[in-house]
């Protein structure tokens, strides 16, 4: 009986504890709200949305360096052509490869944390630490959250699959809706138009998808480095 005590509270403890950080990097954990109204109002109204928003930045961050970087090489390039006719295209050009190539080969000290903010780390570093009695306790909750996250690694992948399944049905009905040579011009057509629809639903999935995989690996990275200062601080106490 004590054993299953053990395991059910090392079960709610990880479980509260993986909610409480989903809040903190979500930012939607509100002081003064109280604590049972805002997780349901996370897991159910604002939480899906943030979540979602947060993964939204990490992917388009690098598109704004990139557009940032363009803009900024553009006049640059142009003055160095000494704004010939016809420089003005190839400038921008030039400007826009140039800063997609800093955007592609991004140092990995600035790559490897996209997404990750130190408030955050810190914030989820108490929360590991609150759940936690001693360093045995946080390395079976570190054990527990692991679990987790394989579970949601797990859920990614069927959910990637699914998504190139449905992306393969639409070129296959585009291939012979579309296509096919014997079709007339009018029943081309309106298969064309049928499916745009679907591919605008299947491209809005896609990002969401993106979106929520963005999120999730911010949500993990930033509890492996909570766990990680966790740890230190609970070595540091034992001295």
């Amino acid at each position: 009986m004590d054993i299953k005590r053990v395991q059910t509270s090392c079960f709610d403890i990880s479980r509260k504890l993986l909610l409480k950080v989903e809040r903190v990097v979500a930012e939607t954990d509100r002081r003064e709200v109280p604590e049972k109204t805002g997780a349901v109002m996370h897991r159910f109204l604002f939480g899906p949305i943030a979540f979602l928003l947060m993964g939204l930045r990490v992917i388009f961050t690098p598109l704004a360096v990139w557009g940032v970087l363009t803009i900024i090489m553009w006049p640059i390039l142009l003055v160095i052509g000494q704004n010939q006719s016809g420089v003005s295209n190839v400038a921008f050009g030039i400007a826009a490869f140039l800063a997609g190539g800093f955007v592609t080969y991004m140092l990995p000290s600035g790559c490897a944390v996209v997404g990750i903010k130190a408030n955050h780390v810190t914030a989820a570093t108490q929360a590991v630490i609150e759940a936690s009695s001693c360093k045995d306790a946080l390395r079976r909750l570190r054990e527990a959250i692991d679990l987790m996250k394989a579970r949601c690694e797990s859920r990614i992948k069927r959910l990637s699959w699914g998504l190139g399944i449905a992306w393969a049905a639409l070129l296959w009905a585009f291939m012979n809706t579309v296509l096919k040579p014997d079709l007339a011009a009018a029943e081309r057509n309106q298969n064309a138009n049928d499916l745009l629809g679907y591919a605008l639903v299947f491209l809005l999935a896609a990002v969401g998808f993106a979106c929520y995989e963005a999120a999730v690996k911010v949500l993990f990275q930033t509890i492996d480095f909570a766990f990680i200062e966790a740890s230190a601080e609970f070595d540091e106490a034992a001295q």
